[in-house]
């Protein structure tokens, strides 16, 4: 895996860029979030599958917690970081 604060800065952004999608056109569907996201985290390998990973652990958490601010969102990425590297590993 590339350098563990690439990926980390990449999961920011990747979930970043998905609630900033979803402020902006809230009737967004899950889907139309993630291709906006995929399309436009700049990462590479492993950095942009861990950004798109925490986009999508963001997606989620909003759709439980509605009333979750984006501070609470990026938290929840932050403390669960590791969970969700750990969860795009390929099976060894």
């Amino acid at each position: 895996m590339e350098n563990i604060k690439d990926v980390r800065l990449a999961m920011m952004v990747g979930a970043s860029s998905a609630l900033t999608y979803i402020k902006k056109k809230p009737s967004a569907d899950s889907e139309e979030v993630m291709r906006h996201v995929i399309e436009n985290v700049r990462a590479k390998g492993d950095a942009k599958l861990a950004g798109i990973a925490a986009a999508s652990h963001a997606i989620k958490f909003k759709e439980r917690k509605p009333s979750a601010t984006e501070k609470e969102v990026m938290q929840d990425i932050a403390n669960r970081s590791s969970e969700i590297l750990t969860s795009i590993q390929p099976e060894i």
